[in-house]
């Protein structure tokens, strides 16, 4: 082989090279840049990540205080039956001493009536002894 087609063989391979290594160092910048944007996103994930913990503990204390609220309900609901309960009898016994008390108003008169006939009678066997 003559020295220029060694020559052109060399600057073909030193330009295969060239070209190899350019792309190599293209390819090597865009994985630089893809790391780079891959450590972004890590980093703006992290971030989400430490949001979503502080509303998850949020929203477990605020599940908590709604579970202490809800058993204070319960309490009341069940108080507030036992009251109904209370007051259906209360209103019962109310119900009867009235009833109670009206039989008791008419007796009342009744003995007042007898009263007042016996008190007349009474008056007119006077009148009649007295006579």
């Amino acid at each position: 082989m003559d020295d220029r087609a060694e020559k052109a063989m060399v600057n073909d391979e030193t330009e295969k090279e060239k070209k190899k290594n350019r792309e190599l160092t293209r390819e090597n910048g865009e994985l630089k840049e893809k790391a780079a944007r891959l450590s972004g996103e890590i980093e703006e994930m992290k971030g989400v990540e430490a949001e979503m913990k502080q509303s998850f503990e949020e929203m477990e204390t605020d599940i908590k205080q709604l579970e202490e609220e809800k058993k204070g309900l319960e309490t009341v609901s069940a108080r507030a039956v036992e009251l109904e309960s209370e007051v259906e009898k209360i209103q019962e016994d109310l119900v009867n001493a009235l009833r109670d008390g009206d039989e008791r108003e008419l007796e009342l008169e009744e003995l007042k009536r007898e009263l007042m006939e016996k008190g007349e009678s009474f008056e007119r066997c006077e009148k009649e002894a007295g006579s």
